[in-house]
């Protein structure tokens, strides 16, 4: 089995449009125990990222550090919330309430998990059901990777916590899943 001894890289250090872009080749540090090897295909930007890198955002925030954690951090939250939204929608009977249902859950959620600001003025009880729920992780790995410029596997139990959500809903979907809706 060969190893890849180097990568191709894109960065922009600076905001601006595609002429501040470096690409690059770079050598790879040997992998450690417990790491792999991550081919990426392909990568986008929506529209937020391009108004932010280009510095044309309202709001400044800062420049992405690790932007390989950070594509990773969403791509492996999307995957997890996909297989949730699949196991939510297999165990609704009806079309009519599946709308009631995902917000029930949703608002809820966001709130309860620090989504719209601190929870910290929560009662404890309410806290403790924030700290069950998946999105507290992906705020907590977006955080760190975004904000923090850490790299994503510096979040184990986040990650960890969002692994387990994500198997149970394929698990829940794997098992109650059908294309044709079952009425009640």
């Amino acid at each position: 089995m060969s190893t890849t001894t180097q990568r191709r890289v894109a960065r922009a250090l600076r905001p601006g449009g595609p002429e501040v872009i470096e690409v690059g080749v770079e050598d790879l540090a040997p992998l450690k125990a417990g790491e792999a090897l991550v081919e990426v295909a392909a990568a986008g930007l929506n529209h937020a990222e391009t108004l932010i890198r280009s510095d044309n955002y309202t709001v400044r925030l800062p420049f992405p550090h690790a932007v390989g954690s950070l594509v990773l951090a969403v791509l492996f939250g999307a995957a997890v919330f996909a297989a949730l939204g699949v196991a939510t929608a297999s165990l609704i009977h009806s079309a009519d309430g599946s709308s009631a249902v995902v917000n029930f859950i949703l608002i809820p959620m966001g709130f309860l998990t620090g989504s719209f600001g601190p929870t910290r003025h929560y009662p404890a009880f309410l806290r403790a059901i924030g700290d069950v729920l998946p999105l507290k992780y992906f705020i907590q790995i977006m955080n760190a990777v975004y904000l923090h410029k850490h790299a994503i596997w510096t979040k184990g139990t986040a990650l960890g916590v969002l692994a387990a959500w994500g198997a149970t809903a394929l698990v829940v979907a794997a098992l109650k899943f059908r294309w044709e809706p079952r009425e009640a």
